[in-house]
């Protein structure tokens, strides 16, 4: 048995998309037989209403929290003032827990790993770098800062500081993996180990609600259920949504019986809201997010998803909400940079559509409404692609492999592409 210790802001009962990715490791890892700590915040991803207490121990994983700041994502100064209290109080409790075999930090917030790589020196403890997100690199993309800055340099000097000391690095895709070799860390210390499923598959695919209901009519027997087009989790500056809003008006302006859920919140969602206000789009609605509990329910309640990011963004973080899609056996429409992670893996899996503009989007909406029998082709198609790479299962069993191999042993010089999930998993 192996001590592990993960650090990251968010953890279970948090919605968040890192929370609930890292909550399925670690109680992976515990059901393994393995003592597993996380260090997170005691606030929550949106408010701070409800904190969960201090200290617990939640199936097998023991929980330490700290009292840093909940302002939450509503603006970016309340996201700053969370990111530098919980790098405070990481700072403090960190040396206070105890020693780790390996010691996982993640990106949330950015550079939190600086202060397990730091300590991990001083106690001779292995250090694993969970790219979720590549920072600087994010605020570059988003155009907040400058690379060639006073402080774009040195946070680059930072984070490769980080990468560079850690026992290896684990990225969700290849092109990612291919942005922190850039950086300078050894080929055999990236592994790709891809986002995942965090909730049980159907045994079935469950037919969608257009599919239950378009052979029925409303009570004045004028029209069927609308087609709904879903957009679950953060919208924030890595996604795309002007090619979104443009396929909602063309759709509206042709009478299309077509809606768009945003289920979520985010940096982008008072704006969007004002241009569906400005423009009188009633084809478009927003949601709050729904509990971790529910969210099986809450995909599948919509016939068709969407999937975006902007090019700059491309190999810098990957949207894991794809693999939810799949595992509620719903199509994507994936308005991402082709080539990318993500294009590769609707590529990959046939279960979805690559469009690039808002006439693309439209059309590829109304392809999946009017042939029921492909959409739930390509819905049968993801779930089976989730279900052989893409569980909490297999991916859980893949961290399992690579920390207790580090602990037994130090990662010897492979490949990149031999230190892939694929491997594990066959």
């Amino acid at each position: 048995m192996a001590r592990f210790l993960f650090v990251n802001q968010f953890y279970w009962p948090d919605f968040a998309a890192t929370a609930q990715q890292l909550t399925d490791v670690a109680q992976h890892l515990a059901a393994s037989g393995h003592e597993v700590h996380v260090l997170c915040s005691r606030g929550r991803y949106l408010e701070g209403r409800g904190k969960a207490p201090a200290r617990e121990r939640h199936q097998g994983v023991v929980i330490h929290r700290v009292p840093a700041t909940s302002f939450g994502k509503g603006t970016r100064m309340g996201r700053l003032f969370d990111y530098l209290s919980f790098h405070l109080w990481t700072a403090v409790f960190l040396p206070l827990l105890p020693r780790a075999d390996v010691t996982v930090s993640l990106t949330t917030p950015p550079w939190i790993g600086c202060w397990a790589t730091c300590w991990g020196r001083i106690r001779r403890q292995p250090q694993i770098a969970y790219v979720m997100d590549l920072y600087p690199e994010v605020l570059f993309a988003a155009r907040v800062l400058s690379p060639d800055s006073f402080v774009g340099r040195l946070l680059s000097r930072i984070n490769r500081f980080v990468l560079r000391s850690a026992e290896c690095c684990v990225v969700l895709g290849p092109r990612q993996g291919q942005r922190v070799l850039s950086l300078g860390v050894e080929p055999h210390k990236i592994v790709t180990i891809p986002g995942w499923c965090s909730f049980d598959l159907p045994a079935e695919t469950p037919a969608s609600p257009h599919a239950r209901e378009s052979s029925s009519r409303r009570d004045n027997d004028s029209e069927t259920r609308p087609f709904v087009v879903m957009y679950s989790g953060n919208a924030g500056v890595a996604h795309r949504f002007d090619e979104v809003l443009e396929a909602a008006r063309r759709l509206q302006d042709a009478g299309e019986n077509v809606i768009f859920r945003f289920v979520g919140r985010g940096s982008r969602t008072r704006d969007l809201m004002k241009t569906v206000q400005e423009e009188l789009l009633r084809n478009v609605r927003f949601e709050n997010y729904v509990a971790t509990e529910s969210l099986a329910e809450s995909l599948a309640s919509a016939d068709v998803h969407l999937v975006t990011l902007r090019e700059q963004f491309d190999g810098v973080l990957l949207p894991v909400k794809i693999h939810g899609a799949w595992g509620a056996a719903r199509p994507v429409i994936a308005v991402v940079p082709d080539p990318s992670d993500s294009a590769q893996l609707v590529h990959d899996s046939k279960a979805g559509i690559v469009a690039q503009t808002g006439e693309a989007i439209a059309r590829a909406i109304l392809r999946l409404r009017d042939h029921p029998s492909e959409r739930r082709v390509m819905g049968e198609r993801g779930r089976d692609f989730v279900r052989r790479f893409h569980t909490a299962e297999v991916c859980g069993e893949a961290w399992r492999v690579l920390l207790e191999s580090i602990v037994h042993e130090p990662v010897e010089p492979n490949p990149v592409e031999e230190r892939v999930l694929s491997s594990c998993a066959e």
